[in-house]
């Protein structure tokens, strides 16, 4: 989905980047994106107008949530601890968040929920590169029900009050 050399990532992120015109300025703070993820050819140009306008904001956390794509589950997947590997590095995992979300909505940690899902993966060298300094809590969101989407919009209502924190929804926006 992505450049695996870590050069060539980051020129071609910054070049989406640099081909965003001017944006008027946003009254208020950005507390969510919407942005797509399918491979960088397909979404990258779109991703980065969703971007440049957080790029070098003062968040400490980014929330990336993503549909399965691979496994079908109720509920979602919370990523825990550790962190998530790109060319550009490593993007920690907000653990004491992560552990928030996972009180506050009763998800768990499904670990093949994440094993070869890109809607989330796909986001992290964009926040590697306009947030550098920022964490991560990855969430892929099996069955997108309702009663799951209302828990999950709680629990972050919830463990976010008063923290500085980004949320990305990642959804299949078109498959044309």
């Amino acid at each position: 989905f992505y450049d695996g050399d870590a050069g060539q990532l980051a020129a071609r992120i910054d070049g989406f980047l640099r081909k965003v015109p001017p944006q008027p300025e946003v009254c208020g703070e950005i507390k969510a994106l919407i942005v797509p993820h399918a491979g960088y050819v397909y979404s990258g140009q779109t991703a980065a107008y969703a971007y440049s306008l957080v790029k070098g904001k003062p968040y400490d956390t980014v929330v990336i949530i993503g549909p399965s794509h691979r496994f079908g589950f109720k509920g979602c997947s919370i990523y825990p601890k550790g962190g998530f590997q790109t060319p550009l590095g490593t993007a920690a995992v907000d653990e004491a968040l992560a552990a928030d979300l996972m009180k506050g909505s009763g998800f768990t940690f499904v670990p093949e929920a994440h094993e070869e899902e890109h809607s989330v993966e796909v986001q992290v060298p964009f926040v590697q590169t306009v947030l550098p300094g920022a964490k991560i809590v990855p969430i892929v969101m099996g069955y997108p029900e309702t009663r799951t989407v209302k828990t999950l919009a709680a629990a972050l209502d919830s463990a976010c009050a008063g923290k500085k924190v980004l949320v990305i929804a990642s959804p299949d926006m078109s498959h044309f």
